[in-house]
C-alpha cells in the first residue's frame, strides 16, 4: 500500500490509538476506583463546601476527615436530584488505604460508561475516519 492509501491507513491507526489511550487513562482509572470503593470502601460523613459549575452541570465540593487522618476535599460529579445545601452533611465512601479516593454513597458502577469508552468511541472514530478518507479519495479521484 503506498501513496494516499498508506497515509490514510496511518492516520486512521494513529486516531484509533489516541482514542484507546484516552479511554484507558481516563475511564479505566475511574472504573478501577469505583470498583475498589464498592469492594473496600468505608462510609463516612462529609460536609458540602460549595459548587463548581462545569459544561455538563454542577459538581459538589465536599470535605471529609477520616478517623485519625487529615482533611480531604473531593469534587463529586453526576449528582442526581437536588444539590445539597452548603454546610449540610453528605454521605461518602472512601478507601482507608488511599483516603484521597472518595465518592458519594451509594457507589454507582462506572463499568457501562467505561465499556462505552473502550468499545463505542473507537468504533465511532473508525467509522467517522473511514467516511472522511472515502470522501477525500472520492473527491481526489473525481476532480484531480
Amino acid at each position: 500500500m503506498s501513496g494516499l492509501g498508506g497515509l490514510a491507513l496511518g492516520l486512521f491507526l494513529l486516531f484509533i490509538a489516541c482514542g484507546i489511550l484516552w479511554a484507558t487513562q481516563f475511564m479505566g482509572r475511574r472504573a478501577f476506583n469505583q470498583f475498589r470503593l464498592r469492594k473496600r470502601g468505608v462510609r463516612i460523613q462529609g460536609e458540602c463546601l460549595g459548587y463548581v459549575s462545569m459544561r455538563d452541570g454542577s459538581r459538589v465540593v465536599v470535605k471529609y476527615q477520616p478517623p485519625g487522618g487529615e482533611i480531604h476535599k473531593v469534587t463529586l460529579d453526576a449528582w442526581e436530584g437536588m444539590l445539597p445545601a452548603i454546610g449540610s452533611p453528605v454521605a461518602l465512601t472512601y478507601l482507608p488505604t488511599s483516603p484521597h479516593v472518595a465518592d458519594k454513597w451509594p457507589i454507582r458502577f462506572f463499568g457501562i460508561r467505561a465499556a462505552f469508552a473502550f468499545v463505542f468511541v473507537p468504533l465511532l472514530a473508525w467509522f467517522g475516519l473511514g467516511f472522511a478518507v472515502t470522501g477525500t479519495l472520492l473527491v481526489f479521484t473525481t476532480f484531480f
